[in-house]
């Protein structure tokens, strides 16, 4: 008798609407459940592999169920009783066909046949010719039932990656498009630039499951392409889960299209979501410019997402070799663009910043500041360990200034005195806000538009304020995103905004290329490092601070230095040169930030096979390293 046969019924459902495979047994902490648990828990989070609280049931993702299905049915295999409902039935069948996928490589299209098919479906030639490159991809690409391309920033992905689908898809395709917010209008104006879908076709997702079920199930209209950011795709897996097989079951080809793919390996909920319904689309699609951004890791979930049939096989130790043909990838050589001028402005700190980034940084000199009182020294080496401190003191010392005016009132009322002194003025903001400031109005005056970035929120809106007069627009986290329609923005252009009918990130952006009395944008590369070309109008960037992510470092640099054409059909990259300025304080944390970085941007990759890489592209984010730490405190 095996230790099954003296359990309870096995029972093993589907439930639809969470997209789970559940089993019970009806016995608290069944030994079988146990297993399976256990079995299905080892890779994978809380969230995708539930155990009721009373030890009832086991709820797991159908992801996991398709990465560890042999040894489920081998547990299932080994109990004498057990019911399978006829939605697990289906699931069961259906995991079973897709897990039997043959991995298949067609022969090459040629070029002719696959401009043939895109004009048979109805494909925009005329606005949306395939470059050199493009096609090239394309001939690779639909060669599998799956894409990855992952060419550098402004190569035109999101063109390849339609018309990758329409070749593969056919006309009637439905896509569900997940991406960044920013990248919500580029989108829209693909999808009726190269498809002519219109806009009653296209929505973006929002609302509640019941909402989005009301507006996509329920109702009679079809719409051709659905937009959601990751986040949502996190909070709305179940419904998507469901839209797709909905789709599915209706003869619908269904393409997910994941841009910015190595957006889904930074979170575990991302992670989980996106391998939540991608195995039940036609084909899949992984767009990104910095696919591996940390480690070849960072590449397992992207893969197991584009080829769920392989759930089961893919793992951190084979995973660069599995994948090294599985993508195409267009390098800056082949857009053919000048090369980016990059110049470093070093600067010398204020004589009150210079003297506190010392107190900060060197025990010794913070022990005298404090006189020893214990109370400010305590506040002081908590301050030490937070990296991002010194760099927000480094990059403007209003920043800090209330932190460090606490650990002085007591102990130090002439460092006090001066902390409190400073004011929220220009004077005061440290010399790298006030030489951008300043550098900001040369070109303007130059006549041309301006690009701020900084990593700190109050800063940009800080630079904003002090440049409004050159109608300066900043873009943040907390500036909102949502519908924006450019036609009926503009039919009042004498309209003045108030404080309630606040710019949205859209109209700021659209603001900041067509009006030509706004000729400065401030960002932080969180909010726009992604997702927004700005290289039609803007050509020149300042950096007043960095931090230790390479990636949004090169993606932001990318939002002025990326392939596209002006109305006269000529590469806008080519006929401008691009400068970035990098502003950087003497003998302070920003030395090794970019010392840092550019040991991140020599670590290329290997993977990709790219021997054009240069500092603009792909690189590696390890962590801050101890050296780096000691660094900053060795004096």
């Amino acid at each position: 008798m095996t230790n099954y046969e003296v359990m309870m019924m096995l029972i093993v459902d589907f439930d639809e609407k969470e997209g789970d495979v559940i089993f019970n047994t009806g016995s608290l902490f069944d030994r079988l459940i146990i297993e399976i648990d256990s079995l299905c828990k080892s890779e994978n989070y809380d969230y995708d592999v539930k155990l009721s609280d009373d030890g009832l049931f086991l709820q797991i993702s159908i992801a996991v169920f398709l990465e560890n299905f042999e040894g489920i049915l081998e547990i299932i295999r080994n109990t004498t009783e057990f019911e399978i409902t006829e939605s697990a039935r289906e699931i069961f069948t259906w995991s079973r066909e897709l897990l039997s996928t043959e991995d298949i490589i067609r022969i090459e299209s040629p070029e002719e046949e696959l401009n043939s098919r895109l004009v048979e479906s109805g494909w925009n030639v005329e606005q949306r010719n395939l470059s050199e490159f493009q096609m090239r991809n394309l001939i690779q690409t639909t060669r599998r039932d799956n894409a990855a391309i992952f060419s550098v920033p402004g190569a035109g992905k999101t063109v390849e990656s339609l018309a990758y689908s329409t070749v593969v898809g056919g006309h009637d395709i439905r896509l569900i498009i997940v991406c960044p917010r920013n990248a919500y209008i580029s989108w829209e104006e693909e999808l009726k630039n190269s498809l002519n879908i219109p806009d009653n076709q296209i929505i973006r997702a929002t609302g509640s499951d019941d909402e989005l079920r009301e507006k996509l199930i329920s109702k009679k209209q079809d719409f051709k392409a659905v937009l959601l950011n990751y986040n949502r795709l996190h909070y709305r897996y179940r419904f998507f889960s469901e839209y797709i097989r909905w789709l599915r079951k209706k003869g619908e080809v269904v393409i997910t299209i994941f841009d910015e793919s190595h957006h889904l390996k930074g979170g575990k909920a991302f992670t989980s979501a996106v391998k939540r319904i991608s195995p039940f689309a036609s084909h899949r699609v992984l767009l990104s410019g910095t696919p591996m951004p940390k480690e070849s890791k960072d590449l397992v979930h992207q893969f197991r997402s584009l080829l769920p049939y392989m759930m089961d096989e893919i793992n951190e130790h084979n995973v660069e070799s599995i994948t090294r043909d599985r993508f195409v990838r267009t390098t800056k050589d082949d857009l053919n663009l000048n090369k980016v001028n990059i110049k470093y402005v070093d600067i010398k700190m204020d004589e009150l910043q210079s003297d506190l980034y010392r107190i900060i940084t060197n025990f010794y000199a913070g022990e005298r500041a404090t006189k020893g009182k214990i109370n400010s020294l305590a506040k002081l080496g908590r301050m030490r360990k937070i990296l991002v401190y010194l760099t927000m003191h480094v990059s403007n010392p209003i920043l800090k200034r209330e932190l460090l005016a606490e650990i002085f009132e007591d102990s130090n009322p002439e460092i006090y005195e001066k902390l409190v002194l400073l004011q929220s003025n220009l004077n005061d903001y440290g010399p790298k806000i006030r030489y951008a400031c300043q550098r900001a109005r040369e070109l303007v005056s130059e006549g041309k538009k301006v690009l701020i970035w900084s990593t700190f929120v109050d800063n940009v809106e800080f630079i904003a304020a002090e440049l409004d007069d050159l109608g300066a627009l900043y873009i943040r986290g907390d500036v909102p995103t949502e519908e924006f329609n450019a036609e009926n923005y503009f039919k009042n252009p004498n309209k003045i905004w108030s404080e309630e009918e606040e710019l949205t990130r859209e109209e700021r952006i659209h603001e900041f290329k067509k009006n030509d009395e706004c000729m400065v944008l401030v960002a932080n590369p969180a909010a726009a490092g992604e997702g927004i070309s700005l290289h039609d109008v803007c050509h020149h960037a300042i950096y007043v601070d960095r931090y230790f992510d390479a990636r949004a470092f090169m993606q932001s640099m990318d939002r002025i230095h990326r392939y596209g054409k002006d109305d006269m059909g000529n590469i806008i990259c080519q006929k401008h040169d691009t400068t970035i300025e990098i502003l950087r304080c003497l003998d302070s944390i920003d030395m090794i930030i970019d010392a840092n970085l550019q040991r991140k941007m020599t670590a290329m990759y290997d993977w990709l096979n790219d021997k054009t890489l240069s500092p603009q592209l792909n690189i590696f984010i390890p962590d801050i390293t101890e050296k780096d730490i000691a660094q900053v405190f060795s004096n």
